[in-house]
């Protein structure tokens, strides 16, 4: 073999090799674009929110008038959640109940007792309750026990559309007891039960 043939030979060799490294080159080159973020794909990100219909009492939860009597020279005297009016022993209370609606939905707030005014404390005794919004705009439909109403054992709605947001999720139910003289001397308990109810 002459060095001309065999320069020939090297010479196409290297060539060959130099075609074969830019092939190699230019497929790596296409595989870094797939890394470097020139190809665009999608991805979904998925969850549900659920309906949390929940109120709860606030604040105090258990109102405690004490001990008392009703006067010998008077028929009666009236306890309430802002005062006290011809009774001797018996503490004033300043605040009702307090009911916040901590869930995430509006909804229809009812109230029932768990004893009439005759089962709590006995024949001629009054029992009632009122509701007022604690926060202006908790009840946008309107109060449904604006003033006093004796209580229900069976349930009475006191809020259509009693709302969830903050600043306007709170209502405060008032209790007023008229005690006759001839009630009868015991202690006193009843359960107010707040159940809501989602609004549609």
């Amino acid at each position: 073999m002459k060095s001309t043939d065999l320069l020939m030979f090297v010479a196409v060799v290297a060539v060959l090799l130099a075609t074969m490294n830019l092939v190699i080159t230019i497929n790596k080159i296409g595989d870094f674009k797939i890394f470097s973020g020139f190809v665009t794909d999608t991805g979904i990100a998925n969850l549900t929110i659920t309906s949390n219909t929940q109120v709860n009492f606030s604040y105090d939860d258990f109102i405690n008038w004490g001990s008392g009597y009703v006067p010998t020279a008077t028929d009666n005297c009236e306890l309430t959640t802002t005062g006290i009016m011809n009774c001797t022993g018996f503490s004033t209370i300043s605040d009702g109940f307090v009911i916040v609606n901590i869930g995430n939905e509006d909804v229809n707030l009812n109230l029932t007792s768990s004893k009439s005014a005759a089962d709590f404390i006995g024949a001629g005794a009054v029992f009632q309750w009122n509701v007022s919004q604690n926060e202006t705009g908790s009840c946008p439909s309107g109060l449904d026990i604006a003033s006093w109403t004796t209580v229900s054992t069976t349930g009475v709605r006191a809020c259509d559309n009693f709302t969830f947001l903050d600043n306007r999720d709170e209502l405060e139910i008032h209790l007023r007891i008229v005690i006759p003289n001839t009630a009868a001397t015991d202690a006193k308990t009843v359960t107010i039960t707040a159940d809501a109810q989602t609004y549609i």
